[in-house]
């Protein structure tokens, strides 16, 4: 499963999915707090995006999906939108 996470809100309230098996893409500014958090609920793999997506931008949200879609061919993407 692959996560795009944008805040720490998301990536709190996506903690019960984090298993060995999560992939969790993340805006640069949550990268540490983010690898932090998965290392102790998970030993999940941290893949920091590009750039910063806005979570409260639709379009930013589908830039960020369509960019992680281009790096992976995993089907199961959990998006954070508020």
């Amino acid at each position: 499963m692959i996560g795009i996470i944008l805040t720490l809100e998301g990536l709190q309230q996506f903690s019960d999915n984090i298993t060995s098996e999560t992939t969790l893409w993340v805006n640069p500014a949550i990268a540490d707090n983010a690898s932090q958090f998965a290392f102790q609920q998970a030993p999940a793999a941290i893949r920091v995006l590009p750039q910063t997506y806005p979570a409260d931008k639709e379009k930013s949200v589908l830039a960020a999906l369509d960019y992680v879609e281009s790096q992976t061919d995993d089907p199961d993407v959990f998006i954070e939108y508020p």
